[in-house]
């Protein structure tokens, strides 16, 4: 093998191991991710047997924002079964602001629409939309974390 060949083969196997090159892969099935839309941010939900984990922020594996709850922290929004667009949502709370990853198809016009909306107390709620074309989403009927009741 040749010098340089080394040193290459060398430089990937040291990005490998430090988790640089290729990211370092987290445990679970996803059950959301996206780009956010102007802001090239991604969101992710996880599935991790016993709960689910949030993580938001350019580089995922090292996240400005990772929060991980059992079920029992987390709740579903369902679709009610009325109005137009058909909805899923999880939330969780975390240092008193609401989350809600959401996921939406609406009837009428055929467009999707997914996002997060994030809600600190005292102010208007922000939505932060996603990219369709970045979109992986599996919450509609993930029925293992509690009902919202808050309606």
């Amino acid at each position: 093998m040749r010098p340089a060949r080394v040193l290459l083969s060398a430089a990937v196997f040291a990005a490998l191991l430090s988790g640089g090159a290729s990211g370092q892969a987290q445990p679970g099935r996803v059950i959301f991710a996206c780009t956010v839309q102007g802001s090239g941010k991604k969101v992710e939900v996880r599935d991790l047997g016993t709960g689910l984990s949030y993580a938001f922020g350019r580089d995922l594996s090292r996240p400005e924002l990772r929060v991980t709850r059992p079920y029992s922290g987390w709740t579903r929004t369902p679709w009610k079964g009325i109005g137009r667009a058909i909805y899923d949502a999880l939330n969780f709370t975390n240092g008193g602001v609401r989350y809600s990853v959401y996921s939406s198809h609406d009837r009428l016009d055929l467009t999707d629409r997914h996002g997060i909306w994030v809600e600190v107390p005292g102010r208007d709620p922000v939505e932060l939309v996603c990219r369709n074309s970045t979109v992986i989403t599996r919450i509609q009927g993930f029925d293992q974390v509690p009902e919202d009741r808050r309606d």
